[in-house]
Formats: C-alpha cells, sequence, structure tokens
C-alpha cells in the first residue's frame, strides 16, 4: 500500500494517474474512459488493411543508480491483427463448458460432492487416536501448538468419541456430474454457483457467478500425485524455461503435453495460446517445513493467455496482490495455467474467466511505440528507485525479459459494485525484480512490492502503459 500510494502521488505530477480516494467516497477509477474510448475508437474500412504499430525488434535500456539496476535486452512482440476494446464483465464459466471440462478431466472415475453431514466412524478414531499415540512417542507433537498435557486430552476426548461412534457412516455420500450447486450463505448478496467434487485420485472445483457480481469466479483441476496424502507437490523452486526443442527428462514430450492442452482450450470452445513453459520438480527445498530431497519427478507447466478477436491478453503470472477492499471487489486479470507430467495433467487453475458484453473497437488508434518508451523511461525509477533505498536493500536487480501489445482489463470508470470493465490495448514491460538483502539472501519481488520469494516464479508484467493515451495502467488493481 506504500508504494501504491507512492507512486500514485508521483504519477499524478507527471500527469499520468488517477484521483486518490478520499475516506467518505470511493476512488476514480482511471481518467475520462470517455474520452479514452472516444480517442482509440476507429474501425477499419473493409478495403483497408491492418498495419501494425511501427515498433523496433529490441527494447534495448539499461539505468544503474545506486544500489538498483535495471537492464533490458528484451524483444519487442506486436501482434499482426487489430487490437480491439471490449467490454467484459467477471461470470465463470458456464454450466455447459464445466460439464465438458469435468467429462474430459474426470477420466471416468466417480467424483462425489463433500460430505457435510459426515460422522467419523470407529476406525477413522481409531486411526486417529493411533496417529496422535505415535507423535507423542516420538515428540512431533511439539511442532503443533498444544502443550504435552494438552495433546494427551485430546487422545483422551477422542478416545471417549469412540465408544459411542457409528461402525459406517449413516450418511450416503453424494455422487457429482458436474453440475453447480447454489452456495446458501449470508455472506454473499448474490446467487453463487460452486462445485467442489473429489475422486479418490482428482479434484474438481469451480466457481461462477451469472445474476450479479460476487468474488473470485473460477475453475481448478488437479490431480493428487501422493494418494495418501491428497497432495500435490511440484512447484516453481528450481524452474527453468523450455520450448519445443529443450531436451526433457525421460518420460516428458513437449509435443504431447501440448496437444494435450490444445484438446481442453477445444473443449473449452475459446482460443488460448502458450505463453511460457517450464520444466519443474517435486525437489524439496526446505523452503515450508525445512525438508529437503532431490528430485524424482518432472513436469511441465504451460502458461498461457485467451485471444480475443484474435488479439492476446496480458498473461501476469504472478497473480493477485494486495487490494483495498473498502472501495470495490477485488478483481485480477484473467489468467491461465496447467501442469502436465508423464501421467497427464496434474492441475490446471483458469483464474477469472471473462464473459465478452460487447465489442466497442475492432481496430483501436494506438500511440506510437517512440512515445511509450519515453513514458517507460520515466516511469520504471518512479515505480522501482524508491524500494532501493530501503536500508535492508544491497541491491535491486530489475531484468526486463519482453515487451508485449496485448489486451488489458480495466474496470469500468467508478463502477465499484460491478465486476465489468473493458479490454484495452495496452504496452506490457515483463521480467522480474529481484532483491539481496544485507546478509546476502536473494528474493523475487512481486508487482507492488508488497510480497516476494526466494525463488523465481515466472515473468511479471513490471510495467503496464495504456497504448491509447499513455496513462498507467495497475495490473492487479486494474486501472
Amino acid at each position: 500500500m506504500k508504494k501504491h500510494i507512492f507512486i500514485i502521488l508521483l504519477a499524478t505530477l507527471l500527469l499520468l494517474a488517477a484521483c486518490q480516494p478520499t475516506p467518505d467516497e470511493p476512488p476514480v477509477l482511471q481518467k475520462d474512459q470517455d474520452l479514452m474510448i472516444q480517442k482509440g475508437e476507429a474501425t477499419l474500412p473493409p478495403e483497408e488493411t491492418y498495419t501494425p504499430p511501427e515498433a523496433p525488434e529490441r527494447f534495448v535500456y539499461d539505468f544503474t543508480d545506486g544500489t538498483w539496476t535495471v537492464h533490458a535486452d528484451a524483444p519487442i512482440i506486436v501482434p499482426d491483427v487489430p487490437m480491439p476494446m471490449v467490454w467484459v464483465r467477471s461470470q465463470g464459466i458456464s454450466q455447459e463448458t464445466l460439464y465438458r471440462l469435468f467429462h474430459l478431466l474426470g477420466n471416468g472415475e466417480t467424483f462425489f460432492l463433500p460430505d457435510m453431514d459426515h460422522i467419523s466412524t470407529k476406525s477413522e478414531i481409531a486411526e486417529s487416536i493411533q496417529s496422535m499415540m505415535d507423535q507423542l512417542e516420538d515428540g512431533s507433537y511439539k511442532d503443533t501448538d498444544l502443550s504435552e498435557e494438552e495433546w494427551k486430552a485430546a487422545i483422551a476426548e477422542l478416545e471417549k468419541k469412540y465408544k459411542t461412534a457409528p461402525e459406517e457412516n449413516p450418511h450416503e455420500q453424494q455422487e457429482s456430474d458436474g453440475t453447480y450447486m447454489l452456495l446458501d450463505s449470508k455472506r454473499f448478496d448474490t446467487e453463487r454457483l460452486y462445485l467442489s467434487a473429489s475422486s479418490r485420485y482428482r479434484s474438481i472445483g469451480a466457481t461462477a457467478y451469472f445474476k450479479a457480481d460476487g468474488e473470485g469466479s473460477c475453475f481448478h483441476y488437479y490431480r493428487h500425485l501422493d494418494v495418501e496424502n491428497r497432495k500435490s507437490s511440484y512447484s516453481m523452486a528450481n524452474a527453468r524455461k523450455v520450448d519445443a526443442s529443450s531436451e526433457l527428462p525421460e518420460g516428458l514430450s513437449y509435443a504431447d503435453a501440448a496437444a494435450m492442452l490444445n484438446e481442453v482450450f477445444e473443449t473449452i470452445g475459446e482460443p488460448f495460446e502458450i505463453v511460457n513453459v517450464f520444466l519443474i520438480d517435486d525437489a524439496a527445498q526446505g523452503h515450508i517445513d525445512g525438508d529437503t530431497f532431490s528430485a524424482e519427478h518432472y513436469a511441465l507447466r504451460f502458461v498461457c493467455r485467451r485471444l480475443i478477436h484474435g488479439a492476446p491478453m496480458v498473461c501476469n503470472d504472478t497473480g493477485a496482490g494486495n487490494f483495498d477492499q473498502i472501495f470495490s471487489i477485488p478483481w485480477t486479470q484473467e489468467r491461465f495455467s496447467a501442469v502436465i507430467d508423464s501421467v497427464g495433467f496434474v492441475s490446471i487453475e483458469w483464474e477469472e474467466p471473462l464473459t465478452i458484453l460487447d465489442t466497442v473497437s475492432e481496430s483501436t488508434n494506438l500511440l506510437p511505440f517512440s512515445e511509450i518508451r519515453e513514458i517507460a523511461e520515466k516511469m520504471f525509477p518512479i515505480i522501482y528507485q524508491h524500494q532501493a533505498g530501503y536500508e535492508h536493500i544491497a541491491k535491486l536487480d530489475t531484468q526486463i525479459t519482453s515487451v508485449r501489445l496485448e489486451l488489458i482489463r480495466v474496470r469500468e470508470q467508478n463502477n465499484t459494485k460491478q465486476l465489468k470493465g473493458l479490454l484495452i490495448p495496452a504496452w506490457s514491460f515483463y521480467g522480474s525484480c529481484c532483491e539481496t538483502n544485507t546478509e546476502g539472501e536473494t528474493s523475487y519481488i512481486n508487482y507492488g512490492m508488497g510480497s516476494g520469494c526466494d525463488y523465481y516464479g515466472g515473468d511479471q508484467i513490471l510495467l503496464c502503459i495504456n497504448a491509447i493515451d499513455g496513462t498507467i495502467i495497475d495490473p492487479l488493481l486494474g486501472y
């Protein structure tokens, strides 16, 4: 939040950003959106041929100031199709699409809905008692917040429940065919549809809103690698980028994995494209529980994005940031990723799938890249240089890996209660920002400087510039 306020203040001085919120009113979301639409709206006559905006093949830029450096020798990627403006909203995938994905990914297995009325049986309680006794004996219970006396009391309580527990659960678990269920909750003022179903080996979930707006529409699929513990263990800790020509571990095929992914896209019925592919593994670095061991299995992680009228959307792979929920509903950009190993799909995560409402313009007037470059070179120091001034930072290294002309979703102006927005053309500068503290420890910082990770987690948007009017867009807040 400190960084966000800092940027808004400075960017306002440059006439590049929006107004600050007051305690009693919602923030003004971007400057006059109608004026921006009028400036960018232009539909090519049928007899004219679209010409992409002129831009050099590479963006080369170097800047150093004390502990902060930024380096770029990055390709500039310009689509060969017109860049549209399109009204969209967040709803989630339709029931028809959910049915198709459910049957494609379900592998013919029987899926069950959560057993909300589950009653623990004698065998389940006995297993829990034995597990707790083992932890008491080897001392591992000390990793919890309970004392030895409290641990023993918990065991005694389970032994008491065991005496009256049934031999079998009297409630029959309900099977799922992929149909949405209606969530009855006072927390939401709208109809929230959801699916949460699992088999022994797989879980499929989705959330959608079709009568009003809510939080976090999504589709998730997971295959449990460790069936007994029901967890997936691939991570990006040792990730490295690969492509169709890369040599891969035995059992992995880029072509086969890409074909499987294309089948999912055909099932969805929307055009997607692959942006980045990473080779990942199941090695443990001790980041969470202190366990360390070498990789035994490998997988490919595909980061993809949807095409709207043939034009690509942004592909910010680092996810959400910090949101001010006082004034508006959180709304991240649409994201799609999939992990595939030698067996098949491990996971699919499709966050905030957009519903297209209306096309404002099929071909939008854009600023020349020369102006975009001037704005970028002014804004990079404003956004990142202050971070290097903290006492605990010994070095801040910003690497730009690509510059892309693509569509980004911005919120509808002054609409803080509905997840409605406009896809507009923007120039996205992708890369990474790595800080090294005075102890020699490194951390890759997410956009907004709000969080970080001690390993590279994929490209993120370092700077996003409106291709119509040159204003700065926060890819997390969407204005």
